[in-house]
């Protein structure tokens, strides 16, 4: 009952500063009206695939896409992952391993921008985003059995920090890979290299 009142609510919400900030927008600068826009049907995107209307969460993406220019490179990345989430909880898979992979392309090509540059959203071995970005491509494809999965997992564990929340994430996800593919031996391994050790008894 809570969770749906909570459901109901996030709705009624996000409905009524719909009609507000559409209302609010004349006057604005053509880039800020687009921008504004944008962060408005991201934001209505995030309600519709939280509570699972993967009908209207596409609505908003679409919308997203249409003004896409508005906002930058990043923050279109990550309307972009949330629309794989949208997919995936659909059960639409290969649209999300689609729409995944590119997002992987995008992001190498950012990482590397931001190592020339020396942007703090790199660690050592690689980009934070581009990592999370691989751990949900390696979900995907563990969903889907497909065995490069465990490449991927391993990719994104080289571009987080060892002691990075990211980084044992993205372990637990491995680990599970390794457990549902009764790849014991695999599993063993990993736990004996890694904090994961009680979770050999």
């Amino acid at each position: 009952m809570s969770n749906r009142f909570d459901q109901e609510k996030s709705i009624f919400i996000f409905r009524i500063l719909e009609k507000s900030v559409l209302k609010g927008l004349n006057g604005l600068s053509s880039s800020t009206e687009r921008n504004t826009k944008y962060l408005l049907y991201d934001a209505g995107m995030a309600v519709y695939t939280h509570i699972g209307n993967s009908v209207l969460a596409e609505k908003y993406y679409k919308k997203c896409t249409e003004i896409a220019d508005a906002v930058g490179l990043e923050d279109y990345l990550t309307t972009r992952n949330l629309m794989v989430v949208s997919c995936c909880d659909c059960f639409d898979l290969d649209r999300a391993e689609t729409i995944s992979a590119e997002n992987i392309s995008y992001q190498e090509v950012l990482s590397d921008v931001k190592k020339e540059i020396h942007i703090s959203d790199i660690s050592e071995n690689g980009s934070v985003s581009l990592g999370r970005t691989y751990s949900q491509d390696a979900q995907i494809l563990a969903f889907l059995r497909d065995k490069r999965a465990e490449a991927q997992f391993q990719n994104a564990l080289n571009c987080f920090l060892y002691s990075s929340v990211d980084y044992k994430i993205t372990q637990s996800y491995l680990l599970h890979f390794y457990l549902d593919n009764y790849e014991k031996g695999r599993y063993r391994e990993l736990c004996c290299f890694s904090p994961c050790k009680s979770l050999l008894h």
